[in-house]
């Protein structure tokens, strides 16, 4: 601990000099004067004598771009938003001198990344391709702006104050929007090298278009592309074979109609590259003529060609995205049948592939199918700088019902399958025969083994002693529901003569008390054979512990947390709360799209769970006194974290659900 305030003290010292304050190192208060010249809320710049300074200021205090002021501060490592060689201050007291202007500095997106901008005020003009609030915060909107090839994020904080559609509604205008330049992300929630913090909604300006051609030659809005339709999923996403002959993806802008498969069409959209794909996001479509387009011919392979090369080697091969495919297997499974994103599970020679299917109807299970679609390469990028990706599979994208043509049905019951049936349960006889001879002979050799036995007892007790905690934990949990039952049955029974519509709601509640119980046991029997808590990235962990409940429903993990800053109580805690968010999520909200994101913030965890359900009365919902335990549950567990739950959700717009905890202090090292 000493060597580490030595070293800490040594920074500062070192900083302090090479600025010009090496008395702030020693002195509890500091006096600067100087000009502001760039301003972020609660926070800005001062041009000193020595230098650039950063002021955390008051939040009383009466100050603007541009005054001349004298603080009286004290020294601070850096601030989240600054580097550690800017010296940084905590104003205990501002004087404004006077009064005066600072003109931002206008620059272009690809200027920004110079650095020559840093810290300073600038005016960036450009074309918003894309805006939307922070999926872990609500309190921040994010808009991208686009200009000369270059990209450059804004953000400010709102509290929910900005109607979503206003920010949206920006997408495909000319703006300009004046901020100071930050160089450093924001409490490691994003990854962003620069970015232009604004102080409100109202930094953003309309550009006077009046002189369109102009301004669509210095900012060009959107690319334009003809071609036709090759296959549409999700109601709003197809894929779009060019007249140059590629095969590109369009996202279509909320509320856009989705044109059928062979229309040609022309794409209006904003560009999107990686080293794999193109794709145009936020695009608007014009439908030039209904006629088909020449049928293409499909490719027949098998799930390997894709996935694997000539060594047998995982080698996702990218060039079939877009490509027109026929596979052949057994239907495994279906989900989400009757809905847009409608999928089939086919068995392809040991490879299970997911058919997009739409809301069509599914062929019985355990059909020999002949399926023939789109292939469509799968990836997990993030949204604001996807340059390289992961590739993690492929689905096949169905156009029409011809395209699934059935081989054979599967028949109610065949000899081979009677034959091992009655193979299975003689070999199963036959095991159990030798194992018991087995057991026997083996008897007088097993007291001496008891010792060696014992002591990996010990060592595997020791192993799964966090999860004996989690059930002694769920054991408290079912006891207190059985009171709970338990008192329910009694006042049934003593109203069940004097009231018996009284008893009736009482035994109701009854009922949905042991359903809890029941979904309680089955939840610890799982947690005691899960190995999610063996897992070294949380991401594979909760996709894990969610997987059997979803129910076709399509998860987006996002939970940028490293495992080994949590503790074993507290990930059990997360992994609980998760699934019985993500459980309601698709058995009351029947949501089509689950998204789990996290993040550390002030020694805060931050984590959210949001779908796009039916969503419920946040104010009204059903609660413990109606026999609804999941809820309080969460609040029970939250509470040993002295943690926040905020639930925002109205009918029909979908549930999004925000927790804080405070982390407990990380678990010991564990050595090998």
């Amino acid at each position: 601990m000493r060597a580490a305030l030595q070293k800490a003290c040594a920074i500062l010292c070192t900083v302090a000099a090479a600025s010009g304050l090496a008395d702030a190192a020693v002195h509890a208060q500091t006096n600067l004067t100087g000009l502001i010249t760039a301003v972020c809320p609660g926070e800005f710049v001062l041009q000193a004598p020595s230098g650039k300074v950063w002021i955390d200021a008051l939040t009383n205090s009466v100050w603007r771009l541009g005054d001349t002021v004298s603080v009286t501060g004290t020294p601070i490592l850096g601030s989240n938003l600054v580097p550690k060689t800017m010296p940084a201050f905590s104003a205990n007291q501002i004087n404004v001198l006077s009064h005066g202007s600072v003109t931002p500095s206008p620059a272009t997106p690809s200027q920004l990344e110079t650095g020559r901008f840093d810290y300073d005020q600038v005016k960036v003009s450009g074309v918003v391709t894309d805006a939307f609030r922070d999926e872990i915060d609500p309190d921040f909107v994010f808009v991208i702006i686009e200009a000369g090839g270059a990209k450059t994020i804004s953000t400010f904080r709102d509290y929910g104050k900005v109607a979503a559609q206003s920010f949206e509604s920006l997408i495909d205008t000319a703006v300009s929007v004046t901020g100071m330049c930050v160089t450093h992300y924001m409490d490691g929630r994003h990854n962003m090298d620069r970015f232009l913090w604004l102080t409100d909604f109202g930094a953003i300006q309309h550009i006077d278009d009046t002189n369109s051609n102009l301004l669509r030659a210095e900012f060009p809005h959107r690319e334009k592309v003809s071609g036709s339709v090759v296959a549409c999923w999700n109601d709003h996403e197809f894929y779009l074979l060019t007249d140059t002959g590629k095969r590109i993806r369009v996202r279509l802008m909320q509320g856009g109609a989705t044109p059928k498969p062979g229309h040609r069409v022309t794409v209006l959209g904003f560009l999107r590259k990686n080293v794999f794909f193109s794709r145009l996001v936020n695009a608007t479509c014009i439908e030039e003529s209904p006629e088909a387009a020449e049928p293409e011919q499909p490719i027949s392979l098998l799930p390997q060609d894709i996935l694997y090369d000539n060594q047998g080697r995982m080698r996702i091969d990218p060039s079939y995205d877009g490509r027109l495919i026929r596979i052949s297997g057994t239907l495994l499974d279906v989900s989400r049948i009757g809905t847009p994103s409608g999928k089939l599970i086919l068995g392809c020679n040991g490879i299970p592939v997911n058919i997009s299917v739409g809301t069509m109807q599914p062929p019985e299970l355990g059909s020999v199918l002949e399926v023939s679609g789109v292939c469509t390469i799968t990836y997990d990028a993030a949204e604001a700088n996807d340059n390289f990706v992961r590739l993690n599979g492929f689905d096949v994208i169905v156009r029409t019902p011809s395209d699934i043509r059935i081989v054979s049905t599967p028949p109610w019951w065949t000899t081979s399958r009677l034959a091992t049936a009655v193979a299975f349960l003689l070999a199963a006889i036959a095991a159990m025969s030798v194992w018991n001879r087995l057991l026997n002979a083996r008897a007088e050799r097993r007291g001496q083994e008891l010792l060696k036995e014992r002591i990996e007892l010990v060592e595997s007790e020791l192993r799964v002693e966090e999860r004996t905690r989690l059930a002694v934990e769920l054991h408290d949990s079912i006891a207190q529901n059985i009171m709970g039952v338990s008192l329910q049955l009694d006042t049934a029974n003593k109203l069940a003569r004097q009231n018996p519509s009284a008893a009736l709601r009482h035994l109701d509640i009854a009922s949905k008390a042991l359903e809890s119980c029941h979904a309680e046991l089955r939840a610890c029997i799982w947690d005691l054979r899960n190995l999610a808590l063996e897992e070294k990235d949380m991401n594979e962990a909760i996709r894990r512990t969610v997987n059997q409940h979803l129910d076709g429903a399509t998860l987006t993990v996002r939970f940028n947390v490293p495992r080994n800053r949590l503790t074993d109580n507290t990930t059990h805690a997360l992994l609980r709360i998760i699934r019985e968010l993500v459980t309601n999520a698709v058995r009351h909200g029947k949501a089509h799209v689950i998204k789990v994101a996290g993040a550390i913030e002030n020694g805060r965890l931050l984590f959210s769970v949001s779908d796009d359900g039916v969503g419920f009365d946040a104010a009204n919902h059903p609660s413990m006194a109606q026999g609804h335990f999941g809820l309080q549950g969460i609040r029970e567990r939250i509470r040993g974290f002295n943690g926040t739950l905020d639930i925002n959700s109205k009918p029909g717009k979908g549930t999004h659900v925000q927790i804080a905890i405070t982390m407990p202090a990380p678990p010991p090292e564990r050595s090998n």
